[in-house]
């Protein structure tokens, strides 16, 4: 009963932003460690010295409570359930943001789901059918721009290992996610940004794939600029 009102409620979300001008969406994808929240941070501070209004940035998983029983480690279908429940819960919320014409920022939306299905070994399972599932938890919200981040194996596990020095790297878990991120990208044609050297370079190539939403939402300057 739960699972159907939020539902309901999401879609009623859904119809609403659609019958109104919205802020605009972009999210972040790619392995931990490839540098998504830094990125989100730098790439907010620009949004609001261009659009005046602080994005929101967040992340999935969302939810507090969510994210305690993941660190707990449950099977695998469990483990989805509580994933796609997290997601439903944290649409409705970047909805209501959206709603009050705000950027949003947000490391990992619908494509990570993907990436990190635990049954993509089963016979059963088919990479194409869980992705139309997906984009109906979120049906009309759709990000108007998503950016793969994406960085050598060995630059991702020394920063995980920074990080967190008393956990375990496996790179060829890094590099089985790395290909599916890659190869995910090139089925849906989004746009992939190097960021194993210089974040300013990679704030920079980020900026450069935003400047057509900026085009569409603000007033251009005499100088080319945006104004708000």
């Amino acid at each position: 009963m739960l699972y159907k009102q939020q539902m309901e409620e999401m879609y009623r979300n859904v119809q609403q932003v659609l019958e109104r001008p919205r802020g605009a969406f972009v999210v972040l994808e790619g392995p931990d460690g490839v540098g998504k929240s830094t990125l989100a941070k730098r790439l907010a501070n620009r949004v609001r010295l261009l659009t005046g209004v602080r994005p929101y940035v967040t992340a999935q998983p969302n939810n507090p409570t969510l994210r305690r029983w993941l660190q707990d480690k449950p099977d695998p279908v469990t483990s989805m359930a509580i994933h796609l429940l997290d997601r439903i819960i944290h649409i409705n919320s970047i909805l209501g943001i959206l709603q009050d014409q705000r950027w949003v920022i947000c490391s990992r939306y619908l494509p990570s789901a993907w990436v990190y299905n635990p049954f993509i070994n089963e016979p059963w399972y088919d990479d194409e059918s869980f992705m139309r599932v997906l984009e109906a938890f979120a049906k009309n919200v759709e990000p108007d721009l998503t950016i793969v981040l994406d960085a050598p194996v060995d630059v991702i596990a020394q920063r995980l290992r920074n990080k967190q020095p008393a956990d375990v790297v496996s790179e060829d878990d890094i590099q089985v996610i790395r290909e599916r991120y890659l190869q995910l990208a090139q089925k849906r044609g989004y746009p992939v940004v190097d960021t194993s050297g210089s974040i300013r370079v990679a704030v920079s190539r980020s900026m450069e794939l935003l400047e057509p939403i900026f085009a569409k939402r603000l007033p251009a300057s005499p100088n080319g600029m945006y104004s708000h």
